[in-house]
């Protein structure tokens, strides 16, 4: 009976030491993932291997998943991401990027995401028929890849989500929003669209 035991005990053993044998070779050697947006699959690689994980040489079980995706989120358009292992030597990267709701009338033009986060300009694609926010005071000093504390202009994304999201949002083809400081309101110019001819404004306060 204590023979058989320490068979039972060795085999384990065995087992285990195959087992961290096994994990010194699972290298990474590619990347699945969904990365929809502006940021190219080549582009997650790049950024991997400037935190030092490497395809090809980095061992999957030494890659800190946390860290990963910390850096991964230190980029301005990626608002989270997850980072998995997938053996024997896939991580599987899924970044979900900010997505701009308004452009912001400035030198350089700039975006802007529902939750306030300054966006770099993009070129050729549709951020052309965003609504476009004027007036916003200080944003030339303001950092791209900052979220916005300004109360204005958080009241105009708020109204620029509600168009999208009521029942009734489809009657208001938001062109352009001025912010008033002084009467701490929004200036709301629409398309013409449905009852509202060219030229309508809505004068809405900001609470």
């Amino acid at each position: 009976a204590v023979g058989g035991g320490g068979g039972v005990g060795g085999g384990v053993c065995g087992l285990g030491g195959g087992l961290v044998a096994a994990k010194r070779h699972w290298v990474w050697t590619g990347m699945r993932g969904n990365t929809r947006g502006r940021l190219l699959s080549a582009q997650i690689v790049e950024s991997l291997a400037d935190h030092g994980i490497a395809s090809g040489v980095t061992n999957l079980w030494t890659i800190d998943l946390g860290a990963a995706r910390r850096h991964l989120e230190g980029n301005v358009l990626v608002d989270r991401t997850t980072v998995v292992r997938r053996l024997p030597g896939e991580l599987v990267v899924n970044v979900y990027e900010r997505q701009p709701v308004a452009r912001l009338r400035s030198r350089p033009n700039r975006l802007i995401d529902a939750d306030g986060f300054i966006l770099p300009p993009r070129h050729g694609d549709s951020s052309a028929v965003l609504p476009e926010i004027t007036g916003v005071r200080g944003l030339r000093e303001s950092e791209t890849g900052r979220k916005t504390t300004d109360r204005q202009l958080l009241g105009a994304l708020k109204f620029v989500q509600l168009a999208a999201t009521r029942p009734d949002g489809h009657y208001y083809d938001v062109d352009t929003i001025q912010l008033d400081y002084s009467a701490s309101s929004l200036t709301v110019y629409l398309r013409p669209r449905g009852t509202f001819k060219r030229g309508s404004r809505v004068v809405l306060p900001v609470a």
